[in-house]
């Protein structure tokens, strides 16, 4: 697939829609647009607009070694390390979940809830992975931020995404299991529980595209129902936030019921994803002693 010839962007650019929609890509030209562009490092609207017609050989080969990873079912953004959450640019590897758009409804409706006094509060993370909650909590409003992550690669992820947007100093990084709460700060500890935690099924794991098994299984496995981390952030957690303070936490398409059910009793809401899909649970912890 290198090519020896200098090529312009547009020969280029046809070439890698080729190569990627006799491979199966779903969006050939789009994703050969959006891998020279980052492989030359601009934005992909100056090369639609044609401010940029040459590619140095060197530049050319490397395209041509992305366009081959990426039809490997390889993610993009493992290709150029780094995906966009919340309007900032996150660093990301294999050893992490790659931050969605559904997700960036659960730390909305936390920047919300944490209200104009952020800066004096404190959120419970549990599942850190590339630090794209906590990070992004702590960037946009002021709160600090305790999170807790059994992959010891994954929190290396996370610390360096602190420390690019500058909020090291805003963030407790906890390495250890959220099944053994335990080793976490215990009874009242914050004002806000925040988790985007495994859900996903084994039969639907099973089903699941080969680009999105490229993603590390420990950050989507959650047994046969697909509600083992669910349930036990439900049982164990609800008395780590203070009275009145609330868990939002992520969920799967089609776990409402079940989550509801697993609220025994205690105020519960749901909010949609922009897909209309019902995405984040809210738990609300009483004022009264009982839980």
């Amino acid at each position: 697939m290198k090519q020896a010839a200098e090529k312009s962007c547009a020969e280029l650019l046809e070439i890698g829609r080729s190569v990627l929609e006799s491979s199966g890509i779903t969006d050939p030209g789009g994703e050969s647009l959006r891998i020279l562009a980052g492989t030359l490092c601009v934005p992909a609207v100056n090369l639609r607009a044609g401010f940029v017609c040459e590619v140095p050989s060197s530049a050319e080969e490397k395209y041509f070694d992305h366009i081959k990873k990426r039809i490997k079912g390889i993610p993009l953004q493992y290709i150029f390390r780094s995906a966009c959450f919340m309007g900032l640019d996150f660093y990301v590897d294999e050893n992490v979940l790659i931050p969605r758009s559904d997700t960036e409804v659960l730390v909305e409706r936390c920047l919300r809830e944490l209200g104009e006094e952020s800066r004096s509060k404190r959120v419970l993370e549990l599942g850190t992975g590339s630090g794209c909650v906590a990070v992004s909590l702590a960037r946009l409003s002021g709160c600090l931020v305790d999170t807790v992550e059994i992959s010891a690669a994954a929190l290396r992820v996370a610390k360096k995404n602190a420390r690019i947007h500058g909020v090291e100093k805003k963030i407790n990084f906890i390495k250890g299991d959220m099944l053994d709460a335990g080793k976490i700060p215990g009874e009242g500890c914050c004002d806000l529980i925040v988790s985007n935690p495994p859900y996903v099924s084994e039969c639907e794991y099973a089903a699941l595209s080969e680009e999105v098994r490229k993603e590390p299984a420990l950050a989507l496995k959650a047994g046969k129902s697909g509600l083992k981390y669910i349930k036990f952030i439900f049982e164990e957690y609800i008395g780590f936030v203070r009275p009145g303070g609330k868990m939002l936490i992520e969920i799967g398409y089609s776990q409402k019921k079940m989550v509801e059910n697993l609220a025994a009793g205690r105020k519960i809401e749901f909010i949609k994803d922009l897909n209309g899909i019902y995405r984040v649970a809210i738990v609300t912890r009483p004022h009264k002693t009982m839980l």
